[in-house]
């Protein structure tokens, strides 16, 4: 009698154990999988930058919304395109962690002389930045923790990250 009941209480902890493992190695969380990156692809008009689907199951950590707050202080009057990937750079490689990756249009960097596009050689703000250029910033999905920022040119001004919801999941206004 003491063996069973032994035996029943040992088999419960083991229970208990497995189901306590199975809730710390299973990751919990939406997927976000209509905003994943469906397909590796070059960012227009950046020296060698790529966009690459995560793995496969990837759940985030961090939300779009707590990324996008992250990304901008100040939201751009466009709107952004959004996709979770991982950002590639050919020449220097990539870490393995994908980001929440926002893309703004008509932003740019005006700062300076001898920036990208700079007032000092083409005017007023206004009309160095257009709907052509891309500033693009990424937040590690794991930690919050800004990843990067970029400038780019899209000729014809028609790009949008390939994720899997399509280009109306991709936009956030």
């Amino acid at each position: 009698m003491r063996l069973r009941r032994f035996l029943g209480l040992f088999g419960l902890a083991l229970l208990f154990a497995a189901t306590g493992a199975v809730l710390l190695v299973v990751p919990r969380g939406p997927t976000y999988a209509a905003l994943h990156q469906v397909r590796v692809e070059e960012v227009p008009g950046t020296l060698l930058l790529e966009l690459v689907p995560p793995p496969e199951g990837f759940r985030p950590r961090l939300s779009p919304e707590e990324a996008y707050d992250i990304a901008w202080a100040q939201k751009p009057a466009s709107g952004v395109e959004r996709t979770l990937a991982i950002v590639r750079d050919r020449y220097f490689g990539a870490d393995s962690s994908p980001d929440w990756v926002f893309i703004a249009r008509n932003e740019c960097y005006p700062a300076a002389k001898g920036d990208l596009v700079s007032p000092a050689r083409s005017g007023s703000v206004d009309e160095a930045c257009t709907e052509e250029h891309l500033a693009m910033v990424s937040v590690d999905a794991h930690d919050g923790l800004p990843a990067a920022s970029y400038l780019g040119v899209d000729i014809g001004a028609d790009w949008v990250p390939a994720i899997a919801g399509g280009p109306e999941a991709s936009f956030v206004p």
